[in-house]
């Protein structure tokens, strides 16, 4: 188990690296978070590589459609709690679409709203008080941020962060957390 969470680690720590070598991605954002559950004392920090579509779909004014690939790396740590398991990774990756302002001739901030869903594996199956069951979850938020800078190359966001088995197996507790982002833009 310690190689694996090592492991993560590292590729947590080579992220911002590969970003800057590979020409596919785009972005790289920094969230971290703490469980939406009074009871559970569960903290998450995740780091994620994004690639953004560069479509505008359904154009309205200065507000289109738009949306990008995430691959995400999270580490999950709590109290041992009933399950005796303090601390989890997590791997995911999922299409967000985006409603955003968009206006080229000027730069101000661009707000939006987005949603996101995709698979998932963890760690382990048991944090804190919570059960997941079954490695295999999916990963789904929402969330509401704005663009700002030069060009727009600048994010904070709010998302709310669910991730579940989709009662593949039970107990399905599940996990959601309240999380504050910041990303950049290459």
């Amino acid at each position: 188990m310690k190689g694996l969470q090592w492991s993560v680690l590292l590729g947590g720590l080579a992220v911002p690296c590969l970003a800057v070598a590979t020409p596919s991605v785009d972005a790289v954002a920094v969230m971290a978070g703490a469980a939406l559950h009074a009871r559970n004392h569960v903290r998450m920090v995740r780091v994620a590589l994004q690639r953004q579509w560069h479509e505008h779909w359904l154009p309205m004014g200065h507000w289109s459609l738009t949306g990008y690939w995430e691959l995400g790396f999270g580490y999950w740590h709590g109290n041992a709690g009933d399950t005796g398991n303090r601390s989890l990774e997590s791997v995911d990756f999922r299409p967000v679409l985006r409603w955003q302002y968009h206006n080229p001739s000027i730069d101000v901030p661009a707000f939006y709203v987005e949603f996101g869903t995709g698979p998932a594996l963890v760690s382990a199956t048991e944090i804190d008080n919570r059960r997941l069951s079954t490695a295999f979850q999916f990963g789904s938020h929402i969330g509401v941020g704005m663009r700002f800078g030069p060009h727009g190359r600048f994010e904070v966001a709010y998302r709310l962060m669910h991730y579940s088995n989709a009662d593949i197996k039970r107990p399905n507790d599940g996990m959601s957390f309240n999380v504050l982002e910041v990303a950049g833009l290459f």
